[in-house]
C-alpha cells in the first residue's frame, strides 16, 4: 500500500490494508486476456477473415476536366447514395496519380444514375465544379437539411451544396484538422466524422461540434469513410492502407462497440462505401495510388465502383477487449475513468468454453478477499459473470447498470490470480452470460475473509 496511507474510522486514523495486487485499475494495460474452447482468445478484434468476393465492377469515366488519364476514369473519393434522385454522387479528386501526377486541374462531386453504377457503363448525369472551396474532396454525406455536405482535409471545412442546382450554401469550420469521413446519423441527427491520420472516431451534432470521442486504436486502425445503415442502425466503416486489401467494419452506435469486419478482395484503395441490405459498393481509387508511395497492383489499380453481397445474416464475431479510460460512462467510483471490458466466449457452453481477464496477485497460500467494482457500461443492461482467485471455485454474480463493489473470499493458491471470467456449465447458480461488456475499476486482493476499505495500487 502506498506509504503512511490511513482511512478514518471513528475519528480514529488508521492505516489502509494492504492491496496484494498490483495494476489495480489499470485492465487494458495489465490484466492479461485468455481463454479455452469457443472463447479461444486469438484476435482482441472481430476477426477480418470474412472475406467477400466482388460481384461486379464499374469504372468511372474520364469525363471533362475531372483530371483523369485517358480510359484510366477520375479518381473517386466518396460515394454516396440520394434516393430523392435515384442517385450516388461521387467525389472526383480532380487530379491522375498520387505522386509524379498532372496535380489538381479540378475538384468536383459527379452525379450518377443509380444503377449504371451496378453493372453497364457509369452514365454522368449532373457535376457540381468544387473549385474555390475545395482543392481536393474526402467525405460526403446528405445533412439533416437535405444538403451535400463534403469534407476536406487540406482547408479544414465543411461545405453545403444543394443537390438539385449545384449552388454552393454554406461552410463551416471543422473542430479538427484534416475532416475526412462524414456521415449523417439519420437516427440520432448528428454526424460522424474521421479526421486524417486519427486514430478516434467522433460523434458531432448538427453544428459541428464534438460530442463523443471513441477511440478505435488498436481495433480497426484509422477509420475513414462511414455509411450509416438506418434498417439496421449500424454505422459501417472503412479501414485499411493502400495497396493492401481493404476491410469494412460494422460498429453498434448504440453499444459503442465493433460487430462484424469484412475483408474486400477486389479493393486496395477504398474511398467511400455505401451498404442496403445485402449490397454494399464501395469506391476504390487505386490507379490513382498506382504510382509510388501505395503502389497498387494489378489488377486493383484500376478507378471503379465495385460492389459486393453482405451475408444475410451477420456472422457470429468472438470479440475480446479491454479498453483503457473509457470515459463513455463517466467517472467511477473514485474519481477516475474506469476501464471498459468485452468478453465473449462464444457459442460454447461446456466448463472449457471460456474468456477471461486475469491479473497475479501477491497473496499468500490463505484466506484472501478478491473486490472489484463493476457495471454494465451502457448502464441498462445486466449481465451474469464470474469473478474468482484461481483457486477452483468461482462465484457468479449479477452485474447491474449500478456501481457495486463484488467480493470473492476463498484460500487461494499463493500468488493467486484475481479473474473475472465468463464460463459455460460452470453450476450453481447457473451459466454465465456468452457475452459481458463491463466497466470495472479499484480491484483488491487482502488477506482475510472481509473487505475493507479500497486501497489503490495503481503500480507495481
Amino acid at each position: 500500500m502506498p506509504p503512511g496511507a490511513t482511512e478514518s474510522l471513528g475519528g480514529a486514523s488508521i492505516p489502509l490494508a494492504a492491496n496484494l495486487m498490483s495494476w489495480c485499475e489499470d485492465f487494458a494495460g495489465h490484466w492479461t486476456l485468455g481463454g479455452g474452447g469457443t472463447g479461444n482468445n486469438t484476435s482482441p478484434i472481430p476477426s477480418p477473415t470474412n472475406t467477400l468476393t466482388q460481384v461486379s465492377a464499374v469504372q468511372t469515366p474520364d469525363g471533362t476536366g475531372l483530371g483523369a488519364d485517358t480510359g484510366k476514369g477520375f479518381t473517386p473519393t466518396a460515394l454516396r447514395y440520394d434516393a430523392g434522385r435515384s442517385s450516388f454522387w461521387v467525389g472526383c479528386l480532380g487530379w491522375n496519380l498520387d505522386s509524379g501526377g498532372n496535380g489538381q486541374t479540378n475538384t468536383a462531386l459527379v452525379e450518377f444514375d443509380a444503377a449504371t453504377l451496378q453493372g453497364g457503363t457509369a452514365t454522368i448525369k449532373s457535376t457540381i465544379s468544387l473549385v474555390g472551396y475545395h482543392v481536393g474532396i474526402q467525405g460526403v454525406c446528405i445533412n439533416g437539411a437535405g444538403y451535400l455536405l463534403t469534407a476536406n482535409n487540406s482547408e479544414n471545412f465543411y461545405n453545403t451544396w444543394d443537390r438539385a442546382t449545384g449552388a454552393h450554401v454554406a461552410q463551416y469550420a471543422s473542430p479538427k484538422p484534416q475532416p475526412n469521413g462524414i456521415e449523417w446519423d439519420t437516427s440520432r441527427n448528428c454526424y460522424w466524422a474521421s479526421f486524417n491520420g486519427d486514430t478516434n472516431l467522433y460523434q458531432l451534432d448538427s453544428s459541428f461540434n464534438i460530442i463523443y470521442t471513441i477511440s478505435v486504436a488498436s481495433q480497426t486502425g484509422a477509420i475513414d469513410h462511414f455509411h450509416y445503415d438506418a434498417a439496421r442502425d449500424i454505422l459501417w466503416c472503412s479501414t485499411g492502407a493502400n495497396a493492401s486489401f481493404d476491410t469494412v467494419w460494422s460498429f453498434d452506435p448504440v453499444a459503442k462497440r465493433f460487430v462484424n469486419c469484412f475483408t474486400l478482395d477486389h479493393s486496395q484503395a477504398i474511398e467511400g462505401l455505401y451498404v442496403s441490405g445485402t449490397t454494399l459498393m464501395v469506391a476504390n481509387d487505386g490507379y490513382f495510388h498506382s504510382a509510388p508511395p501505395a503502389n497498387v497492383p494489378a489488377p486493383y489499380n484500376v478507378n471503379n465502383i465495385q460492389t459486393y453481397t453482405l451475408p444475410g445474416t451477420m456472422p457470429a464475431q468472438i470479440y475480446q477487449k479491454a479498453i483503457s479510460q473509457y470515459q463513455g460512462g463517466g467517472v467511477g467510483p473514485f474519481g477516475r475513468y474506469p476501464d471498459r471490458v468485452i468478453l465473449n466466449r462464444g457459442a460454447g457452453n461446456t466448463s472449457a468454453d471460456f474468456i477471461s481477464l486475469s491479473r497475479p496477485s501477491d497473496a499468500a497460500a490463505v484466506q484472501n478477499t478478491f473486490s472489484i467494482y463493476m457495471r454494465s457500461t451502457d448502464g441498462v443492461s445486466s449481465y451474469n459473470v464470474g469473478i474468482r482467485l484461481l483457486n477452483g471455485t468461482q462465484q457468479n454474480k449479477t452485474v447491474t447498470g449500478a456501481w457495486t463493489r463484488f467480493l470473492f473470499t476463498g484460500t487461494a493458491l499463493a500468488l493467486a490470480q484475481a479473474q473475472i471470467v465468463t464460463r459455460g456449465a460452470t453450476g450453481t447458480p447457473g451459466t454465465n452470460d456468452n457475452m459481458v461488456d463491463l466497466l470495472v475499476t479499484a480491484a483488491m486482493v487482502q488477506t482475510g475473509a472481509a473487505a475493507t476499505a479500497y486501497n489503490a495500487r495503481l503500480g507495481a
